[in-house]
């Protein structure tokens, strides 16, 4: 599979990649919003990548820019018609150094997360190996009370009928990170 050209974030003057596509919702709530390309690359599937930054505290959308060309500024415009400031996002966001293409994660590394709450940004969180394990099973205990959670698993089961509950847990507690949207802890 080709990986795809991620979205950047600014933050604290420093131009991060992201593994994690913030507008992917965004435009599953608001379809109309969202340009129908018309060339779209095996490295760039969704046909748009993205620049965020946080200003003032708040998570926001600074440019759009289509694979094939379409204008800036009507890209923008289109899709963001009530500004750029992302007030219907949260979530967690990693942008530490190690994570590398997949976000990857191993003894040793330290990890960093940013955690937005509607647009807002709630924390900066700095974690070790042994932290961010602990971490992810609060996530996980939190998320299993939700109907995510149970949206998620009649999904996988529907994919996976032979699987058991505590396989797909696996899986999502693996990515909870994508899983938790509320960015409440």
């Amino acid at each position: 599979m080709t990986r795809q050209i991620p979205d950047k974030l600014i933050y604290l003057d420093k131009e991060l990649f992201i593994n994690v596509e913030i507008l992917e919702p965004y435009f599953e709530k608001y379809p109309e919003r969202k340009f129908l390309f018309t060339n779209i690359a095996s490295a760039l599937w969704r046909g748009y990548h993205a620049t965020f930054v946080i200003e003032e505290g708040y998570l926001k959308v600074i440019e759009i820019q289509a694979w094939d060309n379409l204008p800036q500024r009507k890209l923008f415009n289109t899709a963001f018609p009530d500004g750029g400031t992302m007030y219907w996002y949260s979530g967690f966001i990693r942008i530490d150094e190690d994570r590398g293409w997949y976000d990857d994660e191993s003894p040793g590394m330290n990890f960093e997360f940013l955690q937005i709450k509607n647009g807002k940004l709630v924390k900066h969180w700095r974690l070790n190996y042994d932290e961010l394990l602990i971490f992810k099973l609060y996530l996980f205990d939190a998320f299993v009370l939700t109907e995510d959670y149970n949206i998620l698993i009649k999904k996988w089961r529907a994919n996976n009928p032979k699987w058991d509950e505590s396989a797909i847990d696996e899986i999502i507690l693996e990515d909870i990170f994508n899983h938790v949207r509320e960015g409440e802890i």
